[in-house]
Parts: structure tokens; C-alpha cells; sequence
């Protein structure tokens, strides 16, 4: 259209030419301009059209650009999300640039925007940000925050090898520390059961070593005292073995079929002197043809020791071992009616070296690994074991088997 409005003014300006001017050179200067100026106008509406058209692809272009950034945003807001655990961007001035719902805890008041928000943290956390702030270096620290223990991580983000603000990220660590309390634990418990015979043992033998020592009567109390504590040596030392063992997962079940009241009746048999010694009665009440898969030297050892407890501390009574299927599951009951255990000292009981009364355990010869044995027995059957007592009424030890 443009170009026939053109055409149409440059024939309109001929016509005018031949009909008012005598002089042919004006006539063709004239032609000569009027043909320049279409092709000008011409050029002129060719890029006034590129123009548009490279106008509306930047602006499609800046769109397309635009959709994709937010969708990176929103994948990166999803990803940051769905990590469980602590996690939070900071600027160079200390703005939350991006975090997830598990950093809301470590904040005492939300955050504004364009805010500090290094002023609103927990201390410790504060404390950290400020470090990685002030040498522009990772930072790798232990907390203790709401009942978890966390390693701190604070990582430093660089922008054409520029300070640009930090990672921060709170790893759960938890079990970890928990593992390291109970090794240390267990190492200081293991050296203090196995230091109080040794310094028994060392003690009666420098006596006896004394050139001037010449009592037999004492003599002999002291060799047999050195053999009830070495013996008491073995006894931790074979538990130790048994305890670590399970600790690295060594522990293997072969399933056999039992005869529960069969096998019960031999492991009381083994005990037989050391109940009539404390003057105790057994009794059973299980069916004659109960029979279930067990593996049966781990079977053995949870009765053995828990008859063997429930004899310690039981003085002429009665000491009751009971079995019946429950909901395809065999419960075992161990009960008797002596000393009791206090209500505070319950939950503990299947820790080890943990003794209700220390000093009457060590009477008893014993090492107080024997519960925490027998509880990893259970629970490698995929078991259960729990616990009932009253001071003076007496103690129910429950067993549950799955079928």
C-alpha cells in the first residue's frame, strides 16, 4: 500500500512537470529526485518493519526468559524444600535470600525483608555467620539446639572471587554424638567393673607377698577371695566379648523348633544348686506340647539369665516362669516375689553395667551385662522385653516372641 501511495505521488509530480515546466532539465531533475525519495520511503518503511518485528521478538524473548528464570526458581524453592534439614542462603549483607520451613526454629522473630537477618538468629548461629562474615572462610561447628545436637556447617559464596554472602547448612547429627557418649560410657563403665577385681586381686596378693605374712587362715580367705574375683574378671570380660559382638551386628539366628517347657525345665536344672541354696521354689505353668521357632543357645541364655536374676534376688520364695500363644505371638513370663525394683531404676535396668544396688550385684557375682545381653537376644528374634517390679512385691520380666 505504501509503496502504490509512492508511485501514484511520483506520476501525479510528472504530470505536473509536463504541464506547467518548458525546461526538460527541471523535468528530469525532478524525476531523478522523486525516484530517490520512493526508494527513501521505501528503506524507511523496511525498517520501520524490522524494527517491529526484532521489538516483538526481544519482547517474546524477555518472556520466554522470564517463564524459564521463574521456573528455575520454582524447582530451586521445591529442591531447597524437600531437604530435610536445616538450610539458608545469606547475601552479603546478611539477608535470607532463600531457606526451607526446618531453619524457621533457629530464628527468634520472622524475618523482614531487606532486613538483617543475622540479628534475628539463635546465638550460636549468629555466631557462626559472623565468623564465615569476618574471615570469608568455612566454618564447621557442633550445637546443641532443641534436643538435637547439629554440625554446622557455613560454607562462603565467592562472585568473580568476591565475598557474596554463605551457605549455611544444620546436619542432624544426633545418633552420631549419641555413639560417641554411649563408647565413652561404656569404656569408663568397662574399666571401672574390670578395675574393682583387679584391685582386689592386687591388693590380697601384695599382702601374701609380704615377707612377714605367715597367717594360713587368712591366707587361705585371700586365695579364695583372689578366685571369686578372677572368676568375677572372666565374667565381664566374656560378656564384653558377647556385648561387642552384637554391637557389630555379628549376632546369627539359626530358627529351630523348641519344646519350651522341655527346654525350661534343663536351664532350671543347671540352676538347681544355686536355688536350693537360696531356698527358693520353681513352678511352671506351661502346656506340655508348646512348641516354637527359636534359636536355641540364645533361648537358652535369656532364660538362664533371667532365672538367674530372679534367684539373686529372691530369699525363700517363689519364682514363676509362665508361656501361653498370644495373637500368634509366644509370651514368656518371669516372675517372683522378691526384693523388687524401685520404679525410678526401671527404665534402666537393660543398659549396661547399670545396677540397681551395685554393691549387693557384685555380692552376687554379678556383672550387670546380663539384662542388656538378654535384650539383644530378644530383639534379634525380632522380640520384645519389658519389665514390671514393686519394691518388696517382687518382679515380672515379659518376653514376646513373633511367630
Amino acid at each position: 500500500m505504501r509503496r502504490l501511495i509512492g508511485l501514484g505521488l511520483l506520476c501525479l509530480g510528472f504530470i505536473f512537470a509536463l504541464f506547467y515546466l518548458s525546461d526538460y532539465r527541471v523535468i528530469l531533475a525532478l524525476l531523478f529526485s522523486g525516484f530517490w525519495l520512493v526508494l527513501i520511503y521505501q528503506e524507511f518503511n523496511r525498517f520501520s518493519n524490522l524494527e517491529a518485528v526484532y521489538k516483538r521478538q526481544v519482547k517474546q524473548l524477555t518472556q520466554e526468559q522470564s517463564k524459564d528464570a521463574s521456573f528455575k526458581n520454582q524447582q530451586l524453592d521445591m529442591i531447597v524444600s524437600s531437604i530435610n534439614y536445616p538450610l539458608a542462603l545469606f547475601d552479603k549483607k546478611g539477608k535470607v535470600i532463600l531457606s526451607n520451613d526446618h531453619f524457621k526454629p533457629f530464628y527468634l522473630a520472622n524475618p523482614i525483608p531487606n532486613e538483617d537477618s543475622k540479628l534475628l538468629l539463635y546465638s550460636e548461629i549468629k555466631q557462626i555467620l559472623k565468623q564465615t562474615f569476618l574471615i570469608e572462610e568455612g566454618v564447621n561447628r557442633n550445637i546443641f539446639f532443641n534436643g538435637i545436637d547439629y554440625q554446622v556447617l557455613s560454607i562462603p559464596v565467592f562472585e568473580e572471587e568476591r565475598f557474596n554472602g554463605c551457605l549455611l547448612m544444620c546436619l542432624d547429627v544426633t545418633h552420631i554424638i549419641d555413639k560417641e557418649r554411649y563408647q565413652k560410657r561404656f569404656i569408663q563403665d568397662a574399666s571401672h567393673e574390670l578395675k574393682t577385681p583387679l584391685s582386689a586381686i592386687m591388693g590380697m596378693a601384695e599382702i601374701l607377698n609380704r615377707p612377714d605374712f605367715k597367717d594360713d587362715e587368712t591366707l587361705k580367705d585371700f586365695l579364695t577371695q583372689i578366685y571369686v574375683e578372677s572368676h568375677r574378671m572372666d565374667l565381664i570380660i566374656q560378656d564384653l566379648l558377647t556385648l561387642s559382638k552384637l554391637s557389630a551386628n555379628q549376632i546369627l539366628i539359626t530358627l529351630q523348633s523348641v519344646n519350651l517347657k522341655k527346654q525350661i525345665k534343663r536351664c532350671i536344672e543347671s540352676q538347681k544348686q544355686a536355688i536350693l541354696n537360696k531356698g527358693n521354689t520353681i513352678e511352671l505353668e506351661i502346656e506340655e506340647n508348646l512348641v516354637w521357632q527359636l534359636d536355641l543357645d540364645k533361648f537358652n541364655q535369656i532364660i538362664l539369665n533371667l532365672l538367674s536374676n530372679a534367684n539373686k534376688y529372691t530369699d525363700q520364695g517363689l519364682i514363676q516362669i509362665k508361656a501361653e500363644v498370644d495373637k500368634k505371638s509366644l509370651v514368656i513370663k518371669v516372675l517372683d516375689n522378691g526384693i523388687g525394683i524401685d520404679q525410678a531404676d526401671l527404665p534402666f535396668i537393660f543398659e549396661r553395667f547399670y545396677r540397681v544396688d551395685g554393691s549387693r550385684s557384685r555380692d552376687t557375682g554379678g556383672t550387670g551385662l546380663g539384662l542388656a545381653i538378654t535384650k539383644s537376644y530378644v530383639l534379634a528374634h525380632q522380640g520384645t522385653i519389658s519389665a514390671e517390679s514393686q519394691l518388696h512385691q517382687g518382679s515380672c520380666f515379659t518376653l514376646t516372641f513373633p511367630k
